[in-house]
């Protein structure tokens, strides 16, 4: 269930990672440095927003879409379905650094990374059902390694193909923090007012929405 939500989740994102790869690579393979760079952080700054965009207010209103979906979920379901939509916003946040190790073709070293994180996250999620945290151990392992392999990536693109960490963090990192809390605090507001139903469940999202656009066209645009 967890992976099915958060993979609907992430369609619409995928969609700018089919728009911008091909881009990038034809960007280093011309030689224009400059450029595909500009455009690996585009390719991170927008497929974040848009997957936040969907994701979030989900978290938010995690509960009672679950509700609305299986009537009766499963113990545990909103706390990892949670975890899971939160896992992809963090993969998809290096995004643009991973189509730029390989269109620089250093793909052996990003496959490395990749298959060494998801290996230790097994051993990671062993751990943390031993301290009883039961199924949550799936989706905490998860979302601490999917955030790892994002900063893998981008440490990698720092070394091998120049992508500044700072100016990530000023174009991608901080816009989308700050359009993210602000967008979720205003919408959680909602449940202060509304009783849980599928009007407020649409109200969150269409909230949630208008804000996040809002600021990400103030601040990152």
């Amino acid at each position: 269930i967890a992976w099915s939500l958060a993979g609907h989740t992430a369609t619409f994102s995928n969609e700018i990672d089919v728009a911008f790869a091909p881009a990038i690579s034809t960007a280093y393979g011309e030689g224009n440095r400059d450029f595909g760079q500009r455009l690996a952080f585009q390719c991170s700054k927008f497929g974040t927003a848009i997957i936040a965009i969907v994701a979030l207010p989900l978290v938010i209103e995690m509960p009672k879409v679950l509700q609305i979906w299986l009537d009766v979920p499963p113990p545990q379901t909103t706390g990892i379905c949670s975890l899971m939509c939160l896992s992809f916003i963090a993969l998809k946040i290096g995004m643009g650094h991973h189509y730029a190790i390989l269109a620089m073709g250093n793909n052996k070293i990003l496959q490395l990374s990749t298959f060494c994180s998801y290996l230790l996250m097994i051993p990671f999620a062993w751990l943390c059902t031993r301290l009883g945290l039961g199924i949550l151990s799936v989706g905490i392992a998860f979302l601490v390694f999917s955030t790892l392999l994002a900063a893998i990536k981008i440490l990698i693109a720092r070394r091998l193909v120049g992508l500044s960490i700072r100016k990530w963090l000023k174009t991608v990192f901080i816009p989308i923090v700050i359009a993210s809390c602000s967008a979720s605090f205003i919408t959680i507001l909602w449940q202060l007012i509304l009783p849980p139903t599928l009007i407020r469940v649409l109200l969150s999202a269409f909230t949630f929405a208008i804000i996040f656009s809002l600021i990400f066209w103030a601040i990152a645009l």
